[in-house]
């Protein structure tokens, strides 16, 4: 059975602002591909034993505290603008389930909200199901619009849902809202924006115009995602990550950037890196979309191995994070005026994501023996999997959860530019070199 619940909610202000960068950067890059990259969770509250009416109530709270929910958009003379409304409704369905169905019926829920895009002008940039069984509601399927909201901003919600149900109120002030981010970015952000700009057209000037050519006519489909589930890919990264005091998802991106140059020759590899701008205190629990992009280069030493290459890795990484936080509009400019002094497009149009930081979380994998680690490679599996979004990235690497698996690293690639029998390669070469680093030849 399914009821529909229109959660009302009067908020403590309404107001109007110019977009923050991170919205304004998703809003472009989703227009440029004409995609909404809407972001999809299933929140578990079986074990908070809360029935519809509790939930209900903590969503309404949720809107009134979270300005960034009841934000609709605003196009005044081709600019956005993130408009804050004051009071309103939001429909909720709620689904009754059978316990053996629950999951699966949060699954289908999720697969149904996700699908359609915003319209940003006149729906609030969430949806929300709750799935209920004997009474309880047991899931909570949320789907943002990725303007309104990031990963990390995801996850405060969430968090604070729980939070409220369990205790009755939330964890601490709400902070800083995106209208409040907006204004200072607009009154205090010229000097960090120039810092980036000076950084990226330093580098934009010296790298390749793209990090892969084109090899060969597309196949069906055109873009195509591998999937490596590798134990011994993700132990060798930590050993290797442990040796040199880094993560291990940055020992991926030293492999990946390795292997890069391998295949194209480039002594200079470059890599987008979505960011999640969250260094600051202030920004830890402010509900926006705070990620940019940032531009990893790096200098490979002539035969340099994998050892020599981390560090170099790990550096070039904390300048990428520390200037993916600037102006859109100004470094867009700043980009423009780089083509046209070069004459052609400079993006790599590849990138590299470390989704939901789970790569790096400590586990039993931390310390294994070599023999161990050796010995997983045997139960390392390619799969094809399903790129939902493909972007224009020619080459896209990320390592994190897929599935329930959390060894993966999948490679999602424009098959005129790494065709099928190379994005299974790249990865197995990618598991290689990173597990001949971690573990040494036996004499």
């Amino acid at each position: 059975m399914r009821t529909r619940i229109d959660v009302e909610f009067v908020g403590d202000r309404d107001g109007t602002a110019a977009f923050t960068w991170g919205q304004r950067g998703i809003w472009d890059a989703m227009a440029t591909n004409r995609q909404t990259w809407n972001l999809s969770y299933v929140v578990e509250l079986a074990d908070v034993r809360a029935d519809v009416d509790s939930v209900v109530d903590a969503i309404g709270r949720l809107l009134v505290r979270h300005e960034s929910l009841r934000t609709v958009v605003r196009v005044a003379e081709g600019s956005p603008l993130q408009v804050v409304v004051r009071s309103g409704s939001l429909p909720v369905l709620t689904v009754t389930s059978g316990a053996a169905e629950a999951r699966d019926t949060a699954m289908t829920l999720r697969r149904e909200l996700v699908e359609p895009p915003f319209d940003h002008g006149t729906e609030l940039p969430v949806r929300i199901n709750l799935v209920e069984v004997d009474g309880v509601v047991w899931h909570a399927v949320f789907v943002y619009s990725h303007v309104a909201v990031d990963f990390g901003a995801a996850q405060v919600i969430h968090e604070d849902l729980r939070h409220v149900l369990a205790t009755g109120s939330f964890p601490g002030e709400a902070g800083l809202q995106p209208l409040d981010l907006a204004r200072r970015e607009a009154s205090a952000g010229a000097a960090v924006t120039s810092r980036a700009v000076r950084y990226w057209t330093e580098q934009l000037r010296r790298i390749p115009p793209t990090t892969l050519s084109s090899s060969g006519p597309l196949h069906d489909p055109p873009v195509q995602e591998g999937v490596l589930m590798s134990t011994a890919l993700r132990a060798a990264a930590k050993r290797v990550a442990a040796r040199h005091g880094t993560t291990a998802s940055t020992a991926v991106l030293a492999a990946c950037a390795m292997i890069l140059g391998r295949w194209t020759g480039h002594s200079v590899v470059a890599l987008n890196m979505p960011v999640g701008n969250r260094f600051k205190e202030e920004h830890r629990r402010l509900t926006t979309n705070l990620v940019q992009h940032g531009l990893f280069v790096l200098d490979l030493p002539p035969g340099g191995t994998l050892d020599d290459i981390v560090p170099l890795a790990v550096k070039s990484a904390m300048r990428a994070y520390r200037y993916a936080y600037y102006d859109q509009t100004a470094l867009d400019r700043a980009r423009a005026e780089i083509d046209a002094e070069r004459g052609e497009q400079i993006n790599p149009l590849c990138c590299f994501q470390n989704l939901d930081n789970v790569f790096d979380e400590p586990d039993a994998l931390d310390g294994l023996p070599d023999g161990d680690i050796a010995e997983k490679l045997v139960d390392s599996q390619f799969a094809w999997g399903v790129e939902d979004a493909p972007s224009r990235c020619h080459f896209c690497l990320k390592v994190g959860p897929w599935r329930g698996e959390d060894q993966a690293v999948r490679l999602t690639a424009n098959t005129a530019y790494l065709p099928p029998d190379r994005i299974g390669g790249f990865l197995r070469e990618l598991e290689g070199v990173l597990v001949s680093s971690a573990v040494p030849p036996r004499s």
